[in-house]
Parts: C-alpha cells; structure tokens; sequence
C-alpha cells in the first residue's frame, strides 16, 4: 500500500538542524521524535528569581559556561519523560525554525546532559508540518536567516 504526502507537509529526516532565533540558538541537531509529545531543549541550570518590580523571571543556563537567558514570560508544567518519571519543567513559547519553517511553539528546559541530542522535536511541532522518514537523517538545508515563513 503507497501513502501519498500531501503537498503542505514536507518530509523530514530523523535528525535535523534546528534553530531557536529569540534564544540566539542555531543550526543545532535535534532528534526528531515521533514518540515524544513535546519538544526540549538542554538547559544546564533554570530558576526564577524576581526583578526589581517583583515581576517573576525565568533564568536560563544552557550550559555551564554560558550567559544567563532571561525570559519574563514562562510557565512551569508536568512532562513526562521516556522512563516514565515526571517533572516540573519550565516553558516558554518562542520560535522554531525547522527547514524554511519559523513554527511558534512550547519548549521546556531539561537535564539533557545523558541524551546523545541536546534538541529533542516532539510531535506538536511536527503535527501537519512533516512526515519523518526515519531511514534518512538532514535531509532540509540550513535556514538560519530570516527569510523562513511563519507556519
């Protein structure tokens, strides 16, 4: 039995390089998994801390020896991650760009430290946007610039 894809959706490798433009994060290799519900990103240490006003703001580490990120709107929620343990992870909405793509979703902020891929691409982001062919790795070219369309 042969599956057509239609024309909107565009295949996709297993691998690929995303970018993250409002973090300063791009071409970054992500594993793409049809398996996992959300999308996360590694992230060295988070916290929140308040602001001169008393605003709550997120602090991001990405690694040890990077710049704090600070973001004044986030969330914290329950993700449940491949060994079945559950966590608060912090999230934020912001832009992700996957091939010519500039896709406004969720991300949370994990220990990915363990993991081979420091971007895991959930299926939210991949719903009605891309087919993974799973036998095949890189197959969309890099798209840092801003001239990716916003789906």
């Amino acid at each position: 039995m042969s599956h057509s894809i239609p024309s909107k959706i565009q295949v996709i490798g297993r691998n690929e390089l995303v970018s993250f433009p409002q973090l300063g994060l791009y071409d970054l290799v992500a594993k793409i998994d049809t398996g996992a519900y959300s999308t996360a990103i590694h992230c060295y240490k988070a916290s929140v801390s308040k602001n001169l006003n008393g605003l709550e703001i997120l602090e991001v580490q990405l690694e040890q020896d990077s710049a704090v990120i600070r973001f004044e709107s986030f969330s914290q929620r329950k993700v449940k991650s491949s060994n079945g343990k559950v966590s608060s992870r912090f999230t934020l909405r912001t832009s992700i760009v996957v091939g010519a793509k500039r896709i406004k979703g969720s991300i949370s902020f994990a220990d990915r430290s363990d993991m081979r891929f420091t971007v895991l691409i959930g299926r939210k982001i991949l719903k009605k946007r891309f087919w993974v062919d799973v036998s095949r790795e890189f197959l969309l070219a890099s798209k840092s610039s801003t001239d990716t369309k916003i789906d």
